[in-house]
């Protein structure tokens, strides 16, 4: 009998097979943590969802991943095609709903699948969210100029500089730090948590 847990300061083999569901590679410890069992395999709950958890993500990607597609088209198109009709103006809020809602999105939907290739593709994903929103920031600034209007005039403005800038900046950390490969802070629980949280 072999009983899936985790004791803080195990090693991970690099030898080890990695696991069918997580991509971690897994090591048995030479000292078993339950009582009577042969053998305990280091695997954190974190790092390693239930096969249910794992159903389950994949079930609301399945859902709600082309919901949050067909809304930010949709929206888009409203925006730009019927509410005041289509102009250079209208890749901007296009750009930006395409960005948070249907990129970055389906992004999330993905990383909670889990695996290492799942957490590839998010990070992806998350990039070509940044560039788009990076090309939405464009197109107004642009079209202020355009007006001969000042700039960052109001929260809305500036709260779209803060966003668009935090993630220009995320984007490289997160590739060096979360990168299942090699990243450098990829085992470390308190910087994957704020990157959960904060989207770092």
């Amino acid at each position: 009998k072999t009983s899936l847990s985790w004791r803080e300061g195990d090693r991970v083999s690099q030898s080890a097979n990695p696991c069918n569901h997580c991509g971690w590679r897994i090591t048995h410890d030479t000292e078993p943590l339950v009582e009577g069992a042969s053998s305990t395999t280091a695997v954190t709950t974190e790092r390693h969802h239930s096969m249910a958890s794992k159903g389950g993500a994949e079930g609301m990607l399945k859902i709600v991943g082309p919901l949050l597609v067909i809304f930010s088209i949709a929206t888009s198109v409203y925006i730009g095609a019927i509410a005041r009709g289509w102009d250079w103006f209208s890749y901007h809020p296009a750009a930006m709903i395409v960005a948070y809602v249907a990129m970055a999105g389906t992004s999330t939907l993905i990383k909670k699948v889990g695996g290492k290739t799942n957490t590839e593709i998010h990070g992806y994903l998350m990039t070509a969210a940044m560039l788009t929103a990076c090309f939405g920031w464009y197109v107004i600034y642009t079209v202020k100029n355009q007006n001969s209007k000042p700039h960052n005039t109001s929260w809305h403005a500036w709260a779209g500089v803060a966003t668009v800038v935090s993630w220009i900046l995320m984007a490289p950390f997160g590739y060096f730090a979360f990168n299942p490969t090699n990243g450098f802070a990829r085992t470390n629980k308190t910087l994957r948590l704020l990157h959960k949280l904060g989207g770092g």
